[in-house]
């Protein structure tokens, strides 16, 4: 597949995404919430890495709130450039975030940086995932630089609604597999 299928798949989520009704993704947010916390992973885990939910993503805020509870180490994506890709900044609380020029809740600079190698445990989102692994971002290629930092034996998630979960995603050398995708 080329770009331009990857566009189209990108645009025809965001936009089922987005006409998703309240309730309905909240009900399908609690499911996910549900599916991770009882997960292997997620329980065995002492170090996650964690988005910040944004717009109509799969939510994570309760996640997050869960992990810092139950005293595991959260850090959550900082975007430093292009070129650079992202750090992982441990957080203690909400309190640590701003909004970025995107909107994007970021930990502020001056928190303390989780090297890759360091996380057990890495929830993901995406536009579009498939049975093989396959994911499809928002084309910036972050997670995909990050993720070739990490352990192997970190677990790879990704999460999405249902609907997110396609035959084949379109993917490239330079893409990098999840282990697992949790949808409700």
């Amino acid at each position: 597949m080329n770009n331009l299928d990857k566009k189209q798949i990108r645009n025809n989520m965001k936009t089922m995404r987005s006409n998703l009704h309240w309730n309905d993704k909240a009900k399908m947010d609690t499911i996910i919430f549900e599916k991770v916390i009882n997960s292997d992973a997620y329980q065995r885990s002492k170090v996650i890495f964690i988005y910040v939910s944004y717009n109509n993503e799969v939510a994570t805020h309760r996640i997050i709130e869960h992990g810092l509870s139950n005293n595991k180490v959260i850090c959550v994506p900082k975007i430093i450039s292009l070129e650079q890709g992202m750090k992982s900044i441990r957080i203690n609380s909400f309190d640590e975030l701003r909004e970025n020029s995107m909107g994007i809740l970021e930990p502020l600079y001056n928190g303390i940086e989780v090297k890759p190698n360091e996380v057990d445990l890495l929830l993901m989102p995406g536009l579009a995932f498939d049975s093989k692994g396959g994911r499809l971002g928002y084309g910036g290629g972050f997670y995909d630089k990050y993720l070739r930092k990490c352990r192997q034996d970190s677990v790879k998630i990704g999460l999405c609604y249902d609907f997110q979960l396609i035959d084949s995603v379109p993917t490239s050398e330079l893409d990098e597999l999840v282990d697992e995708v949790i949808t409700n």
